[in-house]
């Protein structure tokens, strides 16, 4: 089982109503590129933090998210684990 899964059995099972269920969300920004020069490798990102939840009707720009230092550099095509209500922390790319 995934650990999103696990997180999500472990909120439920609290029966909590502090803990908000998780959900999934795409970004979309900012955009990854790797140029190759040689043997070496350079990788950017060019872009705001973007990401959509709902199937993209709700767009999260970085003033309304909080991305947690485990998860490293996000980037576009990566899907999201988020928790929250006006403020969505990211947990983690699943």
């Amino acid at each position: 089982m995934a650990w999103e899964h696990k997180l999500a059995k472990e909120l439920k099972k609290r029966d909590n109503s502090f803990y908000q269920p998780y959900l999934t969300g795409k970004v979309m920004s900012p955009v990854r590129s790797v140029v190759v020069i040689g043997d070496e490798e350079i990788v950017t990102y060019s872009g705001p933090l973007v990401v959509t939840i709902y199937d993209g009707q709700v767009r999260l720009e970085q003033k309304d998210l909080v991305v947690l230092q485990h998860c490293g550099q996000l980037y576009k095509g990566q899907t999201v684990a988020l928790i929250g209500d006006q403020k969505y922390i990211v947990l983690g790319v699943t």
